[in-house]
């Protein structure tokens, strides 16, 4: 998730330091493993095939929180995507 446009009362939103604040929190949430698993149920279901992940471990910034993990050291109990991946390679078997 990153923000996109222009507010007239915010102005540049990917320059709005509490929503990219909102917007890493959201990545944080428990509930983010839920809704990965959810996306992987329904690509599934259409067929499925080759998935591929954007980056196994980045940090989150104002241009988005693309990895599974945040750092190397962070605690993967504590990493909703992540655990959501685990899940799915579980559930393949792997």
């Amino acid at each position: 998730m990153v923000a996109s446009g222009v507010s007239p009362d915010l102005g540049v939103l990917v320059d709005h330091p509490a929503l990219t604040e909102k917007l890493i929190s959201l990545n944080r949430d428990g509930r983010m493993t839920d809704f990965y698993m959810d996306m992987y149920k329904q690509w599934s279901e259409i067929g499925g095939g080759l998935i591929v992940w954007f980056a196994t471990t980045d940090k989150p910034t104002k241009w988005g929180s693309w990895g599974l993990l945040e750092s190397m050291g962070q605690d993967p109990e504590k990493a909703p995507k992540y655990q959501a991946i685990r899940n799915m390679f579980t559930e393949q078997g792997c």
